[in-house]
């Protein structure tokens, strides 16, 4: 029951994006840049605080179990919280009591987030089958993520008065239904001390920062770039597949350009759920490296195709970006992880929380770096809220063209990272 786990991580990190984007900034007009330092607050103390968090865990003040169902509790309850700000407050106000929540939100989640990785990556090492261990992980986060982009839509429903109330209603039932409850199932079901033990042959790094093989340091960097380029430098160029959907496709209709980036996004999801047991054969087949490799070249050629998609006139092709995007998010969270798995395996020791820690950190460097680049590109290319669907032709030039072509770019340049990669597991085999 490790997955309900990540799935509570899942909606908990990207739920909060996912309904504050539109209500904080599309309907109570926020500044894009501010709201997106904002949102970054749970990824930048993931980046500065994994570190310290891992080497915490690792002095087992507490089992598992206790810290899964008091952070899982903890942070359902902030999540509801963070949408009961009056809008009549002075602006200021709103902002300290906003920014006051996001820190403790932040720190819950990432508490969360650390305890549920390093349980992954240790059933990962102990049971030998880390792409199985991973697979069903991320299968877990698959279905969270056709669910979390319609919590926004669910808010618009005739049912609820206006849409604070709608944000609030769902933002309650989210937190309390889905990130406590879960957390609570994991709790009851899934025994995490037995991980905590690891494998009785393999001896256990306490430091987090291991003596490491010059080749196996070089390989793990190689891998953590590649996860960087792939959250960060693309995950900014593909920021603005929503606001064109919005803004372009949808005429400045928030609701309807919302509803299709749901649809979007669960047909990444769905896409992603369905390519796991594709990658799956493929690693038992081709290894992890040719896998990985082959998915890079397709999504070298999907990017192009973002040009054409989002336009008035190409919007009905949206379900061939999701079945060609999506291979390559699936294979960072099931593939990349069992890579490293991999190579701490090879060392002869555990070193799933140093692990842990890079690959935590690096994730969410990036992530803090594609939203605050998001915020400050929207600024860049003149992108006005109040224009609503009558953007100029240059912003929308701009945002096509950093979907696209900066997405190329990207992955070609993961690809060239990983060919390194391939060459130099060559020589040490």
């Amino acid at each position: 029951m490790l997955g309900a786990g990540f799935f509570a991580a899942f909606i908990a990190q990207q739920g909060l994006v996912a309904l504050a984007l539109p209500y904080y900034q599309m309907l109570r007009g926020l500044d894009p840049l501010l709201l997106g330092a904002l949102l970054s607050l749970p990824i930048v103390c993931g980046a500065t605080l994994s570190g310290r968090i891992m080497s915490l865990l690792q002095r087992d003040l507490w089992t598992e179990r206790r810290i899964i169902l008091i952070c899982g509790w903890v942070t359902a309850l902030l999540f509801g919280f963070l949408w009961m700000v009056p809008a009549d407050w002075p602006m200021a106000w709103q902002w300290t009591v906003l920014v006051t929540l996001c820190l403790c939100y932040s720190l819950s989640m990432t508490v969360l987030i650390l305890t549920l990785k390093l349980l992954a990556f240790r059933l990962a090492l102990m049971s030998g089958d880390g792409q199985g261990v991973f697979s069903h992980i991320t299968l877990f986060e698959k279905i969270a993520a056709v669910l979390y982009f319609w919590l926004f839509p669910l808010t618009q429903l005739a049912i609820f008065t206006d849409a604070t109330s709608g944000v609030r209603i769902i933002g309650w039932l989210v937190g309390l239904g889905l990130i406590g409850s879960l957390c609570t199932l994991v709790v009851w079901q899934f025994a995490p001390e037995r991980v905590r033990l690891g494998d009785s042959r393999m001896k256990i790094a306490t430091e987090m920062a291991p003596t490491l093989r010059a080749h196996t340091r070089r390989q793990v960097n190689r891998l953590l770039w590649i996860s960087a380029l792939q959250f960060g430098a693309v995950g900014i160029c593909i920021s603005f597949d929503y606001y064109l959907l919005v803004y372009f496709v949808a005429a400045g209709d928030v609701t309807e350009g919302s509803t299709l980036k749901g649809a979007l996004s669960s047909g990444y999801a769905i896409a992603g759920a369905l390519y796991l047991p594709l990658l799956a054969r493929g690693v038992k087949h081709w290894g992890v490296v040719e896998t990985l490799q082959k998915v890079l070249i397709f999504t070298v050629l999907g990017s192009l195709l973002k040009w054409y998609v989002y336009t008035p006139y190409g919007y009905w092709a949206l379900w061939i970006d999701a079945v060609i995007g999506a291979a390559i998010w699936t294979a960072m969270t099931s593939i990349v992880p069992n890579m490293l798995t991999e190579l701490g395996r090879d060392t002869g020791q555990d070193i799933s929380p140093y692990l842990v820690s890079r690959h935590h950190t690096v994730i969410s460097i990036s992530l803090v770096l594609a939203m605050l680049g998001s915020g400050e590109l929207l600024n860049l290319v003149g992108f006005d809220a109040s224009l609503a669907g009558n953007q100029t032709d240059s912003t929308l030039f701009a945002m096509r063209l950093l979907l696209s072509f900066g997405s190329f770019v990207f992955t070609l340049g993961a690809l060239m990272i990983l060919s390194r990669y391939k060459a130099d597991r060559l020589i040490h085999s």
